[in-house]
């Protein structure tokens, strides 16, 4: 609804409502139809790209959202590239290397960190599955050390 809300927005603020139906009903269809067609470009491009891609080393940043559902998410933080983006219905280490492995098929491309909170299954996943160093998200190293000295303090 937040979609279809931002488009009928944009349509009356830029008083292009005047001469196009501006109401949720009759945005809901042409919103639904930019959304499949702004994804399918993506893949598109991801694949045309993929293969003039040199071999390259990356580092993944990965974690959890659970919005209806469980979304796994992977991002490459340099470039803030979303490699994965994926309502999964488990988070084990199992669903970790086999959407990861999916979305990575395609991209000539080596992991060799990975980012993520202390979740066994991610720890699993980033060693076991990518062969990768698996280091800690900086609120986790934060959170811990602030547990070790704030009773000092």
């Amino acid at each position: 609804m937040v979609v279809f809300g931002g488009m009928c927005w944009f349509l009356e603020l830029s008083l292009l409502g005047r001469f196009v139906a501006a109401s949720y009903g009759s945005q809901q269809r042409v919103v639904s139809d930019l959304e499949k067609l702004i994804g399918f470009l993506g893949d598109e491009e991801d694949k045309r790209l993929a293969q003039q891609m040199p071999k390259r080393e990356i580092t993944l940043c990965e974690d959890e959202t659970f919005h209806p559902q469980i979304c796994l998410v992977a991002i490459k933080p340099v470039s803030n590239f979303l490699v994965l983006e994926q309502y999964a219905e488990r988070r084990d280490a199992e669903t970790w290397n086999n959407t990861v492995a999916t979305a990575l098929q395609s991209f000539s491309v080596i992991v060799i960190q990975c980012v993520s909170d202390e979740a066994k299954a991610l720890i699993g996943h980033a060693q076991t599955s990518l062969g990768a160093h698996h280091s800690p998200d900086i609120f986790h190293v934060q959170y811990e050390t602030s547990q070790a000295t704030s009773f000092t303090l």
